[in-house]
């Protein structure tokens, strides 16, 4: 989970959370963008990793809600 002097990350299909969180912890300049589409998961890894860098959010990997060349 290196993503070196990245700025802005996109985890898509995040589940869980854990690789959102393991980025967070490995890259401290990092903003994660953590999107699925089940909201049972999304609850769960808003509750184990309460990271304000992280922003989980329910999103579908063919319509995401961000700009083009939006993350590094």
């Amino acid at each position: 989970a290196d993503v070196g002097a990245a700025v802005r990350v996109l985890d898509v299909g995040c589940g869980t959370g854990h690789l959102a969180a393991t980025i967070a912890a490995r890259s401290p300049h990092a903003r994660i963008d953590a999107v699925d589409l089940a909201d049972a998961y999304l609850a769960h890894a808003q509750s184990q990793y309460p990271e304000p860098r992280i922003h989980f959010g329910h999103g579908d990997a063919c319509a995401l809600p961000f700009a083009d060349a939006g993350f590094d």
